[in-house]
């Protein structure tokens, strides 16, 4: 007899999941080769940032950054833990209530605490997905060269002067 088990997991799991085991295995392959740290300290900051908000940023250096990313995560992840448990609280009163009238209140009070929660996960969402884009904006603005001036030997031994503008 034959099991299958079918485990369903949302996009975003499964690009997390990708990410973090495509970081590993570039994490060894970076540790070997040594001469390739300026593309190393980028990939590091962002998955310092996917593991939580702010980290990249401590790690770039971006201080008040960071402890502001750190911040606002912790609030968002303590405010939906605590008004998950104030609404868990009121299920359980509006499920032993003897009254219609405290019945409908604890129903009430138990579906704002919901509300509430569900915006605390919503706000350490989006805490998370500004942090990213502010990492990537961070890495952008480092590796951005503005101009480029050389002197090079051109065809019939001329001297050839180029500009290299990069944005």
């Amino acid at each position: 007899m034959k099991i299958f088990v079918r485990v369903k997991l949302s996009k975003l799991l499964k690009i997390l999941i990708f990410i973090f085991i495509s970081s590993l295995i570039n994490g060894e392959d970076l540790a070997s080769k040594k001469t390739e740290t300026p593309n190393l300290t980028g990939t590091r900051a962002l998955e310092k940032s996917l593991i939580f908000p702010g980290l990249g940023q401590l790690h770039e250096k971006k201080y008040l950054k960071g402890v502001v990313f750190i911040t606002a995560e912790l609030l968002a992840i303590t405010g939906a833990i605590l008004t998950n448990h104030q609404g868990n609280k009121n299920y359980n009163k509006y499920r032993s209530s003897l009254t219609t009238s405290d019945a409908l209140f604890f129903r009430k009070e138990t579906e704002n605490f919901d509300r509430q929660r569900n915006l605390f996960i919503a706000a350490g969402i989006g805490v998370w997905i500004i942090n990213l884009l502010d990492i990537y904006i961070i890495k952008k603005k480092m590796e951005k060269k503005s101009i480029e001036v050389s002197l090079k030997k051109g065809i019939n031994n001329e001297i050839c002067f180029t500009l290299n503008y990069s944005f």
